[in-house]
């Protein structure tokens, strides 16, 4: 019988549905495309928000790129599980590691029996290689235990910690005993050739066998948490001919507004700044991090180099705009309809002037416009071997590339048309 492939998506698609979670939160930029019923949250804000809810009964889960730390105070009631692109700085809950495009359904299902059982909270991260890749079927097998909705003095009270300790010893003997710890590579890698862990419980030995490793430079940084928590002795090795199966790129919310804004102004010439705190925009411009507050100082130091400080619409102070000069500093991007002065509102992202403006929206509530058309028979970037700019440049999830074209998936596409300025062909209109 001949094995049924299916896309990692449509595994994820699939545990969502048979799981019958309640409530599924999605980070903007997370590259899956996974309904969510909560749209308004940021990456940072979610675990919060969903572990609550877990607390008092529902079933949970999250899709965002990276888990900051995250400390347990109370059991859950009903199961939350947080899928995740990057390993947590900090590893403070049951840990799982999918490599591979085909160990995650099984991943997936033994995360949920484990928070099921343990009432705690999972994360599960995946590698380069298990995520927008083709899969073997897999055919879940969850519990239908309903959701427990309740509230008592139990639920909001923070437990003993020796509670928490006795369950993150239950979720390693559960763990043991369906993923050990079995490393026979004396390759350290979740991205690349080599082996990784199955999991991670905090508190607890997880014993993978080796205590030295060979470890890509490329990746010590990104393995880091792992390394120090484990105390695990490495010698760092060049990639050279470890090459990573799948190419992964950064990406950027569809309609991101910092696209629109490098991609209409010409600012080459600019120190950029911006408090938004978003990995994703910092590793693909050239953008610096700054408080409000440090953006003050730096108006009062009247410095002669062009500089620009993109925030939110609501951060930015009105009482910074005395005695000092902001003309062409400054770009909000609309998250509010609180009246600005000395702002204009600029209606299309694609029709910017200079700075200072109201961008239409922000990170947070991206509006959509008319999604553009390509040309196949003018898209011929991909089919001379070429980069396709509209993607290297954009970063944009809704950009995917076809054997012989780039095509937009119209679920993703905001209409934001940065992908039409970049087009060197003109097969974008």
């Amino acid at each position: 019988m001949d094995l049924i492939y299916k896309t990692t998506e449509e595994i994820f698609e699939s545990f969502v549905v048979n799981a019958k979670f309640d409530i599924v939160a999605k980070e903007h930029n997370f590259d899956i495309q996974i309904d969510s019923n909560i749209s308004y949250l940021t990456g940072a804000q979610i675990p919060n928000v969903l572990n609550i809810s877990a607390i008092f009964g529902k079933k949970c889960i999250a899709f965002i790129s990276e888990l900051s730390e995250f400390k347990i105070k109370n059991l859950l009631s009903g199961v939350f599980i947080i899928v995740t692109t990057s390993i947590p700085k900090k590893i403070t809950i049951p840990t799982l590691f999918c490599k591979n495009a085909d160990q995650l359904g099984f991943t997936l299902e033994a995360a949920y029996e484990l928070s099921l059982e343990t009432r705690l909270p999972v994360n599960v991260v995946l590698g380069s290689k298990a995520i927008n890749s083709l899969a073997k079927d897999y055919t879940f097998n969850i519990s239908s235990q309903q959701s427990r909705q309740n509230i008592s003095k139990s639920n909001i009270r923070d437990i003993d910690t020796t509670v928490i300790v006795e369950k993150l010893s239950l979720a390693e003997a559960i763990l043991n005993a369906k993923l050990p710890n079995t490393l026979n590579s004396d390759f350290l890698s979740l991205n690349f050739e080599g082996e990784f862990l199955n999991y991670i419980i905090p508190h607890t030995n997880p014993n993978p066998v080796r205590t030295t490793f060979k470890v890509y430079k490329k990746e010590v940084e990104y393995l880091k948490p792992v390394l120090e928590l484990l105390n695990i002795k490495f010698d760092i090795v060049e990639l050279s001919n470890y090459e990573c199966n799948i190419s992964t790129r950064t990406a950027l919310c569809p309609g991101c507004p910092f696209v629109s804004i490098f991609t209409a102004l010409k600012l080459n010439d600019f120190y950029i700044f911006s408090n938004i705190k978003c990995k994703s925009i910092y590793e693909s411009f050239d953008i610096n991090y700054m408080t409000m507050d440090e953006f003050y100082g730096l108006l009062l130091a009247e410095v002669k180099q062009n500089f620009l400080f993109i925030t939110n619409y609501s951060d930015f102070n009105q009482k910074y705009l005395k005695n000092v000069d902001i003309k062409g500093k400054v770009i909000l991007l609309k998250d509010t309809e609180i009246d600005r002065e000395f702002f204009k509102l600029t209606k299309y992202p694609f029709k910017l002037t200079k700075p200072n403006f109201i961008f239409p929206y922000s990170c947070e509530n991206i509006i959509s416009y008319k999604i553009p058309k390509i040309k196949t028979e003018k898209c011929s970037c991909l089919r001379d071997g070429k980069v396709a700019d509209c993607m290297a440049k954009t970063f944009c999830p809704a950009i995917k590339a076809t054997d012989n074209a780039i095509k937009i998936d119209p679920q993703f596409c905001t209409g934001c048309r940065a992908c039409v300025a970049y087009c060197p062909k003109g097969a974008i209109k």
